[in-house]
């Protein structure tokens, strides 16, 4: 059975429930500023970036930004032709 958190406990709770609801917004304003794209699409330009060839299938990259591969077509960073089953995506950092 659970016990209640002793006031320091409670406290760290707290600053931690502050610091992961606040942080998304704060980094997505970021990178709103210095790059024009969400935290989110930077991350799978990071991981592509990562990458040798600078690719990676899209269940990989999925797994990695821990998203679905619709959250990364949907994201405007990759797009996925209708009818293409996403298994068989390529992603790719053009540059």
């Amino acid at each position: 059975m659970a016990t209640a958190l002793d006031h320091t406990e409670e406290r760290a709770w707290r600053a931690m429930v502050t610091l992961t609801t606040r942080l998304p917004g704060v980094l997505d304003g970021l990178r709103q500023r210095e790059f024009g794209v969400t935290h989110f699409e930077y991350r799978v330009l990071a991981l592509l970036s990562e990458e040798c060839d600078h690719r990676m299938r899209m269940t990989e990259l999925a797994g990695a930004a821990n998203a679905s591969t619709s959250r990364l077509s949907h994201a405007g960073a990759l797009s996925v032709p209708s009818g293409v089953e996403n298994r068989s995506i390529v992603a790719v950092v053009a540059g």
